[in-house]
Formats: structure tokens, sequence, C-alpha cells
């Protein structure tokens, strides 16, 4: 009864009419204090997701705030909105760090050995470091492209040069040294340094180098054109050469990661082999009598199998 009775006495809930920004409008919610007229879908989630994906990045990168605040998000948006789904898995994977380079599936396969050279942990900028032949000649040739590349967008050469060594001390993710740059060009290179050059290389880009673009000379109307298409050199033309390449060393010629594979796997058959009466039962231990010339004449698959 006395709940009833409370139920009864009990007034509606008010709620409040959310007032649109002026008379006629056709806003249908509010985020923050951003009102949202179209794409509702798009701006709920990043509003629900931003904030985590932000917190992800800052930790994956070792971002603060303000070094987030840096990076051209915009761009990374329009290079990736326009393409194909295998293109946008890849370009994420180079974002973060998810390529299946050897220092990655090293961490179930056990081994990281670089294909192309004697370097024993291949990591995401060891690409860029490779002294394989064929590696050193995939960046002098996508380098190149990537200067030629300039003529056709109206880019003047002393902003290509400078954007051109920044790409170059991100192989070995050193700073940019700021002589007697213009303003705005040594802005970016600050900016960058902030952010991290060897993080040029895996999209992440300052917002400053697209001002700096317009200050030597790109019309302002085109400047983000041409900045996409300068983010495209770096994936497309640089990359894609030395990840071609890279697989090309890796399966299709002799190289140093079978030659270590092939090494780990005859170690652990002779240890098998010196083992066998351990781990198998008495009428399988033969099974595992090998010696080191019975070792060497069995293929890499066989060697697997065991």
């Amino acid at each position: 009864m006395a709940a009833q009775e409370q139920l009864q006495s009990s007034t509606a809930p008010t709620y409040s009419t959310l007032q649109p920004p002026y008379e006629g409008s056709k806003v249908m919610i509010k985020i923050g204090s951003t009102w949202i007229t179209s794409k509702y879908d798009e701006y709920i989630h990043k509003a629900k997701r931003g904030p985590i994906l932000r917190s992800y990045c800052k930790d994956r990168h070792d971002w603060d705030d303000d070094t987030m605040d840096l990076i051209n998000w915009q761009l990374i948006d329009r290079v990736r909105r326009n393409q194909k789904w295998a293109d946008l898995v890849r370009s994420m994977k180079i974002m973060h760090g998810w390529l299946p380079i050897m220092h990655n599936l090293g961490k179930y396969k056990t081994i990281t050995q670089c294909p192309g050279c004697e370097a024993q942990d291949e990591t995401f900028l060891h690409l860029y470091q490779c002294n394989h032949r064929l590696m050193k000649k995939a960046r002098t040739d996508a380098m190149d492209q990537i200067y030629e590349s300039r003529k056709g967008k109206g880019v003047n050469r002393q902003f290509m040069d400078v954007f051109i060594r920044s790409i170059t001390c991100g192989f070995t993710n050193s700073q940019i040294e700021v002589p007697h740059y213009p303003k705005e060009l040594a802005t970016a290179v600050r900016d960058q340094n902030k952010i991290g050059t060897g993080k040029m290389l895996q999209g992440y880009l300052a917002k400053t180098w697209q001002v700096a673009l317009t200050e030597c000379g790109v019309k302002r109307d085109k400047a983000s054109n041409t900045m996409t298409y300068l983010f495209k050199q770096i994936w497309n033309t640089l990359f894609q050469h030395l990840w071609d390449t890279r697989n090309h060393i890796l399966h299709n010629t002799p190289n140093c990661y079978r030659t270590a594979e092939s090494n780990n796997l005859d170690s652990k058959l002779l240890w098998y082999s010196d083992n066998r009466y351990r781990l198998f039962s008495h009428g399988d231990a033969d099974l595992a009598d090998f010696d080191g010339d019975k070792i060497e004449q069995m293929g890499r698959k066989l060697k697997r199998k065991w």
C-alpha cells in the first residue's frame, strides 16, 4: 500500500527539451558543445570510440596530449578514406607497428633475423636501414622518385630538400637539425621532431608541414591536395618499394632468415635425438635417431614437420 500511495502522490519526471541553435534548424543531436546536422552515425561513433583510440595511440607511441594535437589527423583521414579494404588494413598495420616483420613474428617463432642482412632483429625501422644491395637500391630509387615528383606539384626545392631530409632522418629516428630555415619551415621541423621522425614513415606528419607548404609557394587552395600527394609518396612509393623488395628477398632468394631458421631447426632436432629415450616410448625412440649428416640432408619442410 505504501508503494501504491507513493506512486499516486509522485509527480511525473520532467525532461528538458533541447533547444536548437536557431529557429527552423534541422539539428537533431548535440555532442558536447557541437550541434550535429548530418552524418549522425559517424559523429556518434567518433564520440564513443575517439577517446579510446586517442588513449591507445598515446600509450602505443608514447605521446602526450600536446604531441597528439600536432599531428595532421585530417591528412591521414583523407589518404585512408579512398583506400581499398586491403590497403586500409595494411596502412593500419603500418601506423601501429603490426606488420608481419620478423620482430613481430618472432614473438611466437622465436627467430627475428632479418632476411637481407646480419641484423638479428628486423624491426619496422630496419626496413629502411637494411644494407642488402637490393634494399639499398630500392631506397635510393624510391627517394629519387619522391624528390622528382615535386616538379609537377609546384613544390619548391627548399621545401622538398627539408622534407626529404626529414624522411631520411626517420630511417634512424634521429632529430632533424634546424639551421637557417624560414619560420614556418623551422616550425614544421620542430613539430616533427617532437612527434618523431621515425613516426613520419608510419604516416604521422605534423600539421605545420602544410602551413610551410603555402609559405614556400604552393597556393593555399592547393596545399591540401599537394600534402596528400606527398603523404602518399611515403607509403605508396617508399614503403611499397622496400616491402616488395624485402618479400622478394625472403621468399625467392637464399637469405639470412632461412639460414637462421635452418640452424635453429638443426639444434632442436639434435636435442630431440639426444633426449629421445626420455621423450619417446622405447619402440619409437629410433625414429628420432638423427645425426648431423642425416639432419643436413633434410629439406626445410621436413625439418619443420619434425
